[in-house]
C-alpha cells in the first residue's frame, strides 16, 4: 500500500538522491508517486477548521510529550510544572518534602554581587567564600559551587520559600542566582534518583543603604547682618550617592521653609559647600532670628530617600549692614 511504501522511500531518501540509486528502491519511489499523485490535499489535511478544545487537547499532548523527554520528571509530575512549579518543587513533593539527613558538602564557592544600579557600584566577586552574603536590598547575587559528588539536578532555596532550579554542570558544578530582599538563609537542594538532599545554611545579611551623615563645617555667629552673608559651610557623606541637599529654614511659629542648595545629576557619595544667602534672602527682618540645618537625601530607590540632618544652629538677623 501507499503507507508502506512512503515509509520504504522517506526512510531512505539519501540513497534515492545518489547518481544511481538501486533499481528496486528507485522502483518503489515511482510506485509511491503514481500512489500519491491523486490524493488531493483535503483528504490529508481537512479544511474544516478544529474545535479549539480539540486544538488545546492535541496541543497539551504534544507539550506533556515532548517536556517528558527533557525533564527530569515522569508524566504525572508535568501538570504541576505546565501550572508555574519548579522541577525542584515538584522532585521534593514527590519525596514527600523529605531529604536526606546527611548534608551535602559544597565548596569553591564563588559570590558575584551585582549592585542596584542607584549604587553606581560595579560588580564585585569574592571567590573562596564561605556562603555568607553582605548586601544592600536589591543586590542580585549570582553562586556558583562544587558539589563533593554527582546528582542528576540541583536547586537554591530562600528560607521556606519554593526551590528555584539552578543550572547543574557535569553533576557537580551548580550555578544559581538570588534578590536580596530581607534577612535569612540560603541553601542548595540536590536530587538524585528518588532522593533529595541539602547543603548546609548559608547567611543572607541585608546591609541597609543608612542615611547621609552631615556635618557643619563652620557655623556662624549668633548675631548676622540682614543683609550680610551667613558664614556657613557643611560636608555630605553617604554610602552611595546623595541625590539633594537642603536648607530647612525653621521659624519660631514651628514652621520650616526648604532652600535648596545641590541637585548634581549624578549622585556622589561625598559633597561640601558653604551658603551665599544672607538673612534677608531666607526671609528674615531686622530682629528676627531663626533656626538653620543642612538637610541631604540620599538616593536609595529601595528603601526610600533618607535624610541625614545636620546640627542646628540659631542665627538672629541684625539692621542693614554697616549700621
Amino acid at each position: 500500500g501507499l503507507e508502506q511504501r512512503l515509509a520504504t522511500v522517506v526512510g531512505r531518501a539519501p540513497v534515492l538522491r545518489t547518481a544511481t540509486p538501486p533499481p528496486l528502491l528507485a522502483r518503489a519511489a515511482d510506485r509511491a508517486w503514481a500512489l500519491a499523485e491523486p490524493v488531493t490535499p483535503a483528504q490529508v489535511h481537512p479544511t474544516a477548521p478544529l474545535h479549539p478544545w480539540g486544538l488545546a487537547v492535541g496541543l497539551s499532548l504534544l507539550v506533556l510529550g515532548l517536556s517528558s523527554q527533557v525533564l527530569p520528571v515522569g508524566p504525572d509530575q508535568l501538570f504541576g510544572i505546565l501550572m508555574g512549579a519548579s522541577v525542584a518543587e515538584t522532585r521534593l513533593a514527590d519525596a514527600g518534602g523529605e531529604v536526606g539527613d546527611e548534608r551535602v558538602v559544597v565548596g569553591d564557592i564563588v559570590l558575584r554581587y551585582v549592585f542596584p544600579g542607584y549604587t553606581g557600584a560595579e560588580p564585585v566577586e569574592v571567590r573562596n567564600s564561605d556562603g555568607t552574603i553582605h548586601a544592600p536590598p536589591g543586590t542580585r547575587v549570582e553562586i556558583s559551587a562544587r558539589t563533593e559528588r554527582v546528582f542528576d539536578m540541583a536547586a537554591l532555596q530562600v528560607d521556606d520559600l519554593a526551590p528555584v532550579d539552578a543550572r547543574l554542570v557535569s553533576g557537580r558544578d551548580v550555578y544559581a542566582a538570588l534578590d536580596v530582599d530581607q534577612a535569612g538563609v540560603w541553601r542548595f537542594v540536590f536530587f538524585q534518583g528518588d532522593g533529595a538532599f541539602m547543603s548546609a545554611d548559608f547567611s543572607i545579611e541585608v546591609e541597609d543603604d543608612t542615611a547621609p551623615v552631615v556635618a557643619l563645617e563652620r557655623s556662624p555667629p549668633a548675631r548676622v547682618p540682614v543683609d550680610g552673608r551667613v558664614p556657613l559651610s557643611w560636608s555630605a557623606q553617604d554610602d552611595f550617592g546623595i541625590q539633594r541637599v537642603v536648607l530647612e529654614v525653621v521659624r519660631p511659629d514651628g514652621t520650616v521653609e526648604e532652600h535648596v542648595l545641590r541637585t548634581p545629576l549624578d549622585p556622589e557619595r561625598g559633597l561640601q559647600g558653604g551658603l551665599s544667602m544672607t538673612p534677608r534672602d531666607l526671609g528674615m527682618k531686622p530682629g528676627q532670628s531663626a533656626k538653620l540645618r543642612i538637610v541631604a537625601y540620599d538616593n536609595d530607590v529601595m528603601g526610600g530617600n533618607k535624610r541625614g540632618v545636620s546640627p542646628e544652629v540659631e542665627v538672629q538677623a541684625e539692621g542693614r549692614a554697616g549700621q
